[in-house]
């Protein structure tokens, strides 16, 4: 590994270490923040809620920032520039917060966060099946 690519890796990690620990702040006692290593250059961070009705997160360290939502979809894949951190906080802030659901329907599962700001993002996760002809929302619950 050359010097840029250290530093490079260096970087990323620095990024996962600012979210997982704000994470940890927001999180408190009310779940879990655990670190893992898939390897020597993939990190992951599981943010897994006391409430039954909240949304785990899983924040993925490689070549790209991967901030999934749930298990059915609502994966986010950012760079690790300074405004992708920062989205990466807002969704990972307000899914901590409750502010998010997920519309089951034909085409597959979309996640909807929504910011403390107001504004509003949402990732679909293609179906593998369909769903005949209705749609379902499914709000979720604070940590």
């Amino acid at each position: 590994m050359d010097d840029a690519d250290a530093a490079a890796l260096e970087h990323e990690r620095r990024v996962l270490d600012r979210l997982e620990e704000r994470a940890r702040v927001l999180v408190g006692d009310r779940g879990t923040v655990e670190r893992l290593s898939w390897s020597d250059v993939i990190w992951v961070v599981d943010i897994t809620p006391a409430n039954l009705n909240a949304r785990r997160i899983r924040i993925v360290a490689e070549q790209r920032l991967l901030v999934s939502v749930g298990d059915r979809g609502g994966q986010f894949e950012l760079s690790y520039s300074a405004d992708d951190e920062a989205f990466a906080a807002q969704v990972i802030e307000s899914v901590i917060a409750g502010r998010v659901y997920e519309t089951l329907g034909v085409w597959g599962t979309t996640t909807h966060v929504e910011f403390e700001d107001g504004q509003r993002t949402s990732e679909t996760a293609i179906a593998v099946w369909k769903r005949p002809g209705r749609s379902k929302r499914r709000p979720y619950e604070p940590y």
